[in-house]
C-alpha cells in the first residue's frame, strides 16, 4: 500500500512514474493510448496555482488550469488573479473555465452560459476551449457536447480512458499506481485540486490555517495599496 502525501514532491513522484509512458498533452491533443491529461481545477486557492505549474514545468511539463467565474474565494478578473493567469499562460500553460453548472438549467441553457461566459471572459484572460465543470450534474456526465467547447467529462476523457481524482481529498495514488502498472498504455485524465497540495503535507486544520495566513496578508496588501488610512495605520502599527 503506497502512503500517498499531498505534497509536491510526491506529486513530482506521480509525474515521473506517468510520463515514462504516457506523453503529457493538452486535451485537444486526445488519444486513447499514449497520453496524459493533467487538469487543476482551482476551486479554493488561486495562491497556489504557480507553485504547481512550476513543479510541472522542472518536469518538462504542461497541463490545464480551470478558474472559476463565479467563485467567492477569489475574483477571476482581480489584478492578482489575472497576474497569476498570465504567468501560467507565459509558463505553456493552458486557461480554462471551470464552470458552476446549476441542476435545473436545460442542456440548451447550458450551452448558451457556457458560449456567454467564454465570450465575456475571453476578451479578458487567455483562454482555451476547453470546460470543466464544478459539482457536475447528471447531464453534463452522460456525454455532453459542447459544440466548439472540449468537455473533460465528456465520453471520450472520462470512460474510453482512465480517469483519477483528488477531489474531496481522495487519496488516489494506489489506485492510479495499481491501474497503470497493470496497463501503461491506455491514456490517463488526472485532476488535483491546488488548494491541498503544498511543500509538504498538511491535514485540513493545517491547509485551512495556511489559507487564512495567506488571505489575511494578501487582504492588507490590498488595503495598504488601495487606502491611505490603512497605509499609514499598518506602517505605523506593524513597521513597513
Amino acid at each position: 500500500m503506497i502512503s500517498m502525501e499531498f505534497s509536491f514532491n510526491f506529486y513530482k513522484e506521480v509525474l515521473n512514474k506517468l510520463t515514462e509512458f504516457l506523453k503529457p498533452s493538452f486535451f485537444q491533443d486526445y488519444s486513447e493510448k499514449g497520453k496524459l491529461f493533467l487538469r487543476h481545477d482551482v476551486d479554493i486557492f488561486a495562491e497556489n496555482v504557480i507553485n504547481m505549474a512550476k513543479i510541472e514545468n522542472n518536469c518538462g511539463i504542461h497541463s490545464t488550469f480551470f478558474f472559476q467565474p463565479n467563485n467567492d474565494f477569489y475574483n477571476i478578473l482581480s489584478s492578482k488573479t489575472v497576474t497569476i493567469i498570465d504567468e501560467l499562460s507565459q509558463m505553456g500553460h493552458q486557461i480554462g473555465l471551470h464552470i458552476d453548472s446549476p441542476f435545473e438549467e436545460s442542456v440548451e441553457d447550458l450551452q448558451s452560459a457556457i458560449e456567454r461566459l467564454y465570450d465575456f471572459y475571453s476578451k479578458y484572460i487567455p483562454l482555451t476551449n476547453v470546460i470543466s465543470f464544478h459539482h457536475p450534474p447528471q447531464k453534463v456526465m452522460n456525454g455532453f457536447e459542447t459544440g466548439p467547447f472540449i468537455n473533460v467529462y465528456g465520453d471520450k476523457y472520462f470512460k474510453q480512458i482512465r480517469y483519477f481524482s483528488d477531489s474531496k481529498r481522495r487519496e488516489f495514488a494506489d489506485q492510479l499506481f495499481s491501474s497503470f502498472d497493470q496497463d501503461k498504455e491506455r491514456s490517463i485524465q488526472l485532476l488535483t485540486h491546488p488548494f491541498w497540495w503544498d511543500h509538504f503535507s498538511m491535514n485540513l486544520w493545517e491547509a485551512w490555517e495556511r489559507f487564512l495566513d495567506v488571505k489575511k496578508a494578501g487582504f492588507k496588501e490590498s488595503l495598504k495599496e488601495g487606502f491611505e488610512p490603512y497605509r499609514n495605520f499598518f506602517d505605523e502599527r506593524f513597521g513597513k
